[in-house]
């Protein structure tokens, strides 16, 4: 199973689906952040076989970036030139989160924890000779 086994609630251990009705099917930015289920939900499979929760069903957060980018080329003399860039990765700088902790043994599962990086700005020149 790739895991700790059916019972050592590993990171891949595939627990049981829990109840109909149990689980809304949309979360907004703040649940990823406060946890968007509680572990207790999610019966433990007999010992020895996988669990009967889908593969991918759930969705992580929205994930949105915007990279810009702004060039220029000036001839110096004649053959040579020298190009000025400038780029911007993420340029509004969005929060964008990690997907939710799946190991059901620990406290923060259901959690983001970590978050992209933040807007990364970078210049650069270049001669052409």
């Amino acid at each position: 199973d790739g895991g700790g086994g059916a019972v050592g609630g590993g990171f891949y251990d595939r627990p049981n689906a829990p109840a109909a009705g149990v689980i809304t099917t949309s979360f907004d930015r703040q649940a990823f952040l406060s946890g968007l289920l509680p572990a207790s939900i999610f019966p433990v499979p007999t010992p020895g076989q996988s669990g009967t929760l889908g593969r991918n069903t759930f969705r992580g957060p929205k994930y949105a970036t915007i990279d810009f980018s702004l060039g220029r080329s000036f001839s110096i003399v004649e053959g040579k030139q020298l190009q000025l860039r400038f780029e911007a990765f993420n340029a509004l700088n969005n929060v964008n989160l990690y997907l939710p902790n799946a190991d059901l043994s620990l406290g923060n599962f259901g959690k983001s924890t970590q978050a992209f990086e933040a807007r990364t700005m970078q210049i650069g020149a270049r001669f052409i000779f």
